[in-house]
Formats: C-alpha cells, sequence, structure tokens
C-alpha cells in the first residue's frame, strides 16, 4: 500500500481522523519489524530499572476546552453552546456559528471546540429613517454652500510685537479677488479680534465665521504696524477652481515688489521695473515637465521682444540644482534666484510653469500650465504689434 504524505496536515487539529490513526498503526508495525531488537533491549534496560509511572491518556482536543463551573459556564463567563450528543467529545463537533443582528460585528468563534462568545456590539454610524435607535444627527448646513474667506492666517509662538501677548494670529497671504484682500488684508496684518471676541489663535476667528453663511459680514481688528485698524469681511462661496479664480482676479491688481539675484546673467541683483515697459515673470523649475515644453516658447518671445520687453524666469531651487542646469542650458532669457520663495508665495504660483504679465506696477495677465503660458505670450505679443 502507497504511504499517504499528507497526513501531517492534520496535526494540530481538532479533528483527528482515522486515516492518521491507521498511518501511525502502520507505522509502528513497520518499526517493530526493523527495530525490533532495539525495542526488546530498551524493554530489558527498563526492566531492569524498575518500572516506570504510566501516563493517562488524553484525549483528543482535551486541554483546549474550558472547565465548567457550578454555574454552567466557563469560569470567565462565556456560555457554552450545546452538544448535538450529550457525551460527544467536543474535538469532533465545528463550532456553532451565532446569528447577529445587522447592526454588530460577526461573532469571534473561540479557538475551542464548541465553545463561543457574546458577539461584541460595534457602533455604526446609520441613516436616518434606518430604524436604528440611535440616528445620525442631521447635518445643518446639508445642501449650502461652502464658505471662504480668500485668506491663509498662521499661529506664532512667540509673541508679536505692538500686539496684545495673546494675540498670535498673522496673515501670511490675502488671496487676490477674495474677501480677505478686497477687505483691505495684507501680509503680516495681526488680528486681535473678530465680531469683538479676542483671537489668540486663527482658529477663534474661523469660530466666529463658521457662525455666518455666504454673504454675511465678519468684522475683524487688526494691527499693521502698531496701527489699529476695522475691517469687514463679507463671505462669499469657495470657488471650485482655485487656480482659474486667480487667471480671472489677478488682473487689475498691484504687482509685486520684488528684488532677487541674478544667475544668468551672475553677479547682479535684479528689481521690479515698475515702468510702463511690459514685464513677463516665468515661473520654472528643472524638473518641471511641461517647463520643457513653454520654455522654448519663452525664449523665442525674448529672442524676438528682449528690447521691448523685460524677461526674467524665476526658481527658487538650490543653487548646487540649478548652476550645473544653466550651464548646459542654450536659452537666452534671465533668471532670477527667488532664494526665500516670496516672489512665488506673493504671486500665488500653486502650479509650474506659471506666468504673469505686469505692467506700470499693475498685473495684466496670470495664467498656469502650458496653455496658461501660450495665452499671455500670445496676448502680450499681439499688444505690441
Amino acid at each position: 500500500m502507497r504511504e499517504p504524505k499528507d497526513e501531517v496536515a492534520f496535526l494540530g487539529s481538532p479533528l483527528l481522523g482515522e486515516r492518521v490513526s491507521d498511518y501511525y498503526s502502520a507505522m509502528l508495525s513497520r518499526h517493530l519489524v526493523l527495530h525490533g531488537w532495539i525495542l526488546l533491549l530498551i524493554g530489558a534496560m527498563v526492566a531492569c530499572g524498575g518500572k516506570s509511572g504510566e501516563a493517562e491518556p488524553v484525549e483528543a482536543g482535551a486541554g483546549h476546552e474550558k472547565p465548567k463551573s457550578s454555574s454552567g459556564a466557563t469560569p470567565d463567563g462565556e456560555p457554552l453552546a450545546a452538544l448535538s450528543k450529550a457525551d460527544a467529545p467536543a474535538s469532533k463537533l465545528p463550532p456553532p456559528r451565532l446569528k447577529t443582528p445587522s447592526n454588530t460585528a460577526p461573532a469571534r468563534e473561540h479557538s475551542s471546540p464548541g465553545v463561543r462568545v457574546q458577539p461584541v456590539q460595534v457602533a455604526r454610524k446609520t441613516r436616518p429613517g434606518s430604524g436604528s435607535s440611535e440616528p445620525e444627527k442631521p447635518d445643518s448646513r446639508k445642501g449650502k454652500p461652502k464658505r471662504w474667506l480668500g485668506l491663509s492666517v498662521a499661529n506664532l509662538e512667540e509673541p508679536i510685537e505692538g500686539a496684545p501677548e495673546t494675540a498670535r494670529a498673522i496673515v501670511r497671504r490675502a488671496h487676490r479677488g477674495g474677501p480677505g484682500y478686497k477687505a483691505g488684508l495684507r501680509r503680516d496684518d495681526v488680528i486681535v479680534t473678530a465680531d469683538g471676541v479676542p483671537v489668540s489663535r486663527y482658529q477663534d476667528y474661523l469660530a466666529q465665521a463658521k457662525l455666518r453663511e455666504v454673504g454675511d459680514s465678519l468684522p475683524l481688528e487688526v494691527l499693521r504696524s502698531g496701527n489699529k485698524l476695522r475691517v469687514d469681511l463679507t463671505i462669499v462661496e469657495q470657488p471650485k477652481n482655485s487656480k482659474a479664480w486667480r487667471r480671472e482676479h489677478f488682473p487689475g491688481t498691484p504687482a509685486v515688489e520684488w528684488s532677487a539675484p541674478s544667475l544668468r546673467p551672475s553677479g547682479t541683483v535684479v528689481s521690479m521695473t515698475g515702468e510702463e515697459k511690459p514685464e513677463l515673470i516665468y515661473f520654472w523649475a528643472t524638473w518641471c515637465g511641461p517647463c520643457r515644453r513653454t520654455s522654448p516658447q519663452v525664449d523665442a518671445f525674448h529672442r524676438e521682444f528682449g528690447e521691448r520687453v523685460s524677461v526674467v524666469a524665476i526658481s527658487s531651487e538650490e543653487r548646487d540644482v540649478l548652476d550645473p542646469f544653466l550651464a548646459k542650458s542654450q536659452f537666452s532669457y534671465p533668471v532670477i534666484h527667488d532664494v526665500d520663495g516670496l516672489i512665488k508665495f506673493d504671486y500665488e504660483v500653486a502650479s509650474l510653469p506659471t506666468i504673469v504679465w505686469t505692467q506700470g506696477n499693475r498685473v495684466m495677465a496670470w495664467d498656469y500650465g502650458v496653455g496658461g503660458v501660450s495665452r499671455v505670450v500670445n496676448k502680450l505679443r499681439a499688444s505690441l504689434q
């Protein structure tokens, strides 16, 4: 007979079937025939040394099941499942499965056959009207538009000079065309109160804003260079596309004043002209994939109109990245190093490439992406012809 090779898979299982028993009986007989003289020698040695204590046989599965207490439950209070046969060993029966309510977790099956545990109640969110005894709290703003103030505010750890000791909320940016910008808020303004309530963190002024809806006004008291100002913000609906918002609302706003070191040509400092001469500001990076398509277009424009338009490309990358790249570049337009990233920040550059056309201290156009660069370049070209 061919010896089974997979019976070892049954070891450790509570279901010890007849195949395993027959297998080990056959194996024992085989070893008695082949090594019987060794067994006789061992038996003689044991007989000389005296009888050893015999261990009581252990039923398969015993030691896994918990003993019953006088109350009919296990010591830890877990009820035992009824067996189909009163005297059947627990190891021969699969553990029963419990039906659980739809809003509870499935019953955890105990490691001992024949033993179960009570299902654990798991809280789940349910929709109102679903039959749950604890319906989900309805959203009072459901269906209402999202509110927007157009401000980026930060909390400072150290006291702000000239401001109350607890006032730490400082405006980092008022987005062009947003409620904060229209109300006159600018970078580094310190928010002191919101509707008369003291503001120590930006969360305090937001708490007052959340009490209002689109179209409502939020009065703020701010400090600017030690002077108190009162501004009224009108809450608007949050733009669905922030980049499209900038494209629409940047034109007509004041140009950013800036001054930065030049990398091409090197050794000089370049500043915003502020003159009637058009200025084309091109934000890019060495890693920017779309910039590989737009940079040749900007370079061609610079070669054609460089005498009539100030073209500058601005990057905020590290010098050890920019210098080797520029050494191999064949483009001719000047490159400016935005060391601290403030020019990029003030022009609200969120993706690359971004391009800005300024003239006479005003923003004429702001756009982004491959299509945006083409639109602004072509628009400026048309104005020059």
